[in-house]
């Protein structure tokens, strides 16, 4: 730590510089769980994925997945984009957990 006048005194971080180091632990924090996640489901970007809901199949083109823990459990979320009935890539987003 640097002194002034024989006192110590704690490193003073400028708001910007704290923000954007922030930012990149978040990235990194991010970034772990998505390869924890992925190493669970065994799936990552470009995989097509199939679920059924409420009767009705929903297909898709994962582009991202995570995790999310909680105490004692967690959830794994995939996120993509939705094929249409036709079997065509849409425009749609969803998300499977």
């Amino acid at each position: 730590m640097p002194s002034v006048h024989g006192c110590l005194t704690p490193d003073v971080v400028h708001p910007a510089r704290l923000a954007y180091k922030a930012g990149a632990m978040d990235t990194e924090v991010e970034a772990e769980r998505s390869a924890l996640a992925r190493s669970i489901l065994v799936t990552a970007p470009r995989d097509f994925v199939t679920s059924e809901s409420r009767a009705r199949l929903l297909q898709l083109l994962v582009t991202g997945v995570t995790l999310y823990p909680a105490d004692s459990s967690g959830s794994v979320v995939e996120s993509g984009i939705r094929f249409r009935k036709e079997g065509t890539l849409g425009e749609l987003h969803e998300t499977l957990s």
